[in-house]
């Protein structure tokens, strides 16, 4: 009953007595069921810290017993636990840089190619009516 002197008047609610009744937070203000919350959310994740601390003690116990580690029956690769590791591999300068057009449609100016990728349906289709791929190629000057 220590943290509840300023509010003599109402009883804290005890879920473990059959004969607790609940708070009435009528009559409180804001900044006091601000506070109230939370004092009431570190006492839980104080209550959660403690209890998987012992759960966690318990289980490795278990397994120990056992002949095991606690990574090898949660199937976890040994290098789960450590953080994820920067990539060392160098990126290429040429990555995403534009590259220029090394093919033109002879119907459609607009129409080009950088000879990267997939072939286009128009240069697939002049390939399909006889045409060759070098035809349409763009000349350098």
């Amino acid at each position: 009953m220590q943290g509840f002197k300023r509010f003599a008047s109402v009883q804290p609610f005890y879920p473990e007595t059959e004969t607790s009744m609940a708070i009435s937070y009528a009559k409180w203000s804001l900044t006091d069921l601000r506070k109230e919350q939370a004092r009431i959310e570190r006492a839980i994740a104080s209550k959660e810290g403690k209890q998987k601390k012992t759960v966690l003690a318990q289980v490795t116990n278990i397994a120990r017993k056992h002949g095991f580690s606690l990574g090898e029956l949660t199937d976890a690769p040994p290098s789960a636990a450590k953080a994820p590791r920067k990539s060392t591999k160098k990126k290429s300068a040429l990555k995403g840089a534009k590259v220029a057009p090394k093919y033109r449609s002879k119907t459609d100016k607009s129409l080009t190619w950088t000879g990267r990728g997939r072939t286009p349906l128009w240069v697939q289709d002049y390939e399909k009516k006889g045409g060759n791929r070098d035809d349409l190629l763009i000349k350098k000057k």
